[in-house]
């Protein structure tokens, strides 16, 4: 019926659904992975780890209220049950849901425990004087345990964690929002259009955006008030993955110009870092995802006999450090001229015991440049591959970058300035 008398709305409704389907690209967003996939793998614990007894007891209470609504016919009831049980199923599909279940649970849990409480003849604002017919021994102290220690206990020492943490954006990416609000032209006739009513009839098109990763779009708009090509609804996400890892200068330029793009915010977790034990960190993966190209023409994973066991060796290809996302941020636009930084490596394919195929690096040698390192994989034969192992530092050469201009590197307080900053932003050059 709807889909006759309100198409817009069923396609709208439709839509929503179908964003809780398997999507590999949505893996790379934490928040919309599937509660139970949070980790990348499957873990039944994972809603104790997000919501402690919250999520267990909201799914009794939702279901003993659906059995009380149904003997009482309320409206009002019904429709708590419907938007929690609504929400319970929207958590599963994608874990940033659990903003609309925590409140939701914490009705249909208050609603039960006033049922316990009354059972136990616990007195309450609801009903100070409780008149109850004692079925069991210490009825009002186990009515007590019960609210207090599965609805109250659990969730106390996670709560006093969580008010120590900082909830604003740290103190470098505060410094970026302002340099753009006070040093960048306005976007649109006047800073007030930032204030203005939304009229869809009368819309003011930018006069330039700003190239960003997702993660930081709404704080582009609402802090600097600028205009981000990309926010965390992943708009445009696809687009923006594939400039910063576009491994040529001309093919990011025009990318830019595409988007009426005039700046690029780069910053450290945008290339791979490591972090220790063979573990890189950064959002590297997440842009080639969403660009849709293979990780395998940047990295691979691989590993290497050592002392009888096992150790993880990443092999990072030459459109690693060609990538956008690398020479502006790591290089600063700069050109690059690695010395003893290139590496030969022989790999072999394998098997575990379970039949698993996985890569071995059974060979490998340094070399004082990437030409002689190139010429040597050439000479040795195919499974041999010039490569860097090292993701900051950079392992064959690379020009710079001169249709960008930097305009202001950005430090964590008490930074060195020999360090690399935590953010750059970069100018495109007029064209002459």
């Amino acid at each position: 019926m709807y889909a006759v008398l309100a198409p817009g709305f069923a396609q709208q409704v439709l839509f929503d659904v179908m964003r809780l389907g398997p999507d590999p690209a949505r893996m790379s967003v934490l928040e919309a992975r599937p509660l139970f996939l949070y980790s990348g793998n499957w873990q039944w614990s994972q809603p104790w780890e997000f919501f402690r007894s919250g999520f267990y007891l909201g799914a009794v209470a939702v279901v003993a209220l659906a059995a009380s609504a149904w003997r009482t016919r309320r409206i009002d009831h019904w429709l708590i049950v419907i938007v929690t049980a609504c929400m319970f199923a929207a958590t599963v599909g994608q874990n940033r849901f659990g903003y609309y279940l925590v409140p939701a649970c914490a009705v249909v849990i208050a609603w039960l425990a006033v049922r316990v409480l009354d059972w136990g003849g616990v007195p309450h604002a609801g009903n100070p004087s409780p008149g109850i017919k004692a079925t069991v021994p210490m009825q009002r102290e186990i009515a007590v345990i019960l609210v207090a220690g599965l609805a109250v206990a659990p969730n106390l020492v996670p709560a006093a964690i969580t008010t120590k943490r900082a909830g604003g954006m740290p103190g470098y990416w505060a410094e970026v929002m302002a340099w753009l609000r006070t040093q960048t032209p306005l976007p649109f006739s006047s800073d007030d259009y930032y204030f203005a009513r939304y009229d869809p009839a009368h819309l003011q098109t930018p006069a330039y955006t700003v190239m960003n990763w997702w993660d930081q779009g709404y704080w582009i708009a609402q802090t600097a008030h600028r205009v981000p090509v990309a926010n965390p609804t992943q708009a445009r996400a696809g687009e923006v993955g594939a400039f910063y890892v576009a491994t040529g200068e001309a093919q990011g330029l025009a990318m830019m110009r595409a988007l009426d793009a005039r700046y690029v915010i780069v910053d450290w977790e945008l290339p791979f870092r490591e972090l220790g034990q063979g573990v890189l960190g950064g959002r590297f993966e997440n842009l080639v995802s969403w660009a849709g190209q293979p990780a395998s023409d940047f990295y691979r994973l691989c590993y290497a006999e050592v002392d009888g066991g096992w150790q993880h060796v990443w092999l990072f290809r030459e459109a690693y450090y060609q990538t956008l996302a690398y020479r502006l941020m790591v290089l600063g636009g700069a050109a690059a001229s690695p010395e003893n930084n290139t590496w030969v490596v022989r790999t072999d394919e394998r098997s575990d015991t379970t039949g698993r195929r996985f890569c071995e690096v059974s060979e490998r040698k340094v070399y004082r440049s990437a030409d002689e390192a190139k010429a040597a994989a050439s000479r040795l034969g195919a499974r041999y591959e010039a490569v860097g192992l090292t993701p900051w530092q950079p392992a064959f050469p690379s020009a710079a970058v001169t249709g960008l201009r930097l305009a202001r590197d950005f430090r964590q307080a008490g930074q060195a300035s020999s360090e690399a900053p935590m953010a750059r932003v970069f100018e495109l050059v007029p064209d002459p």
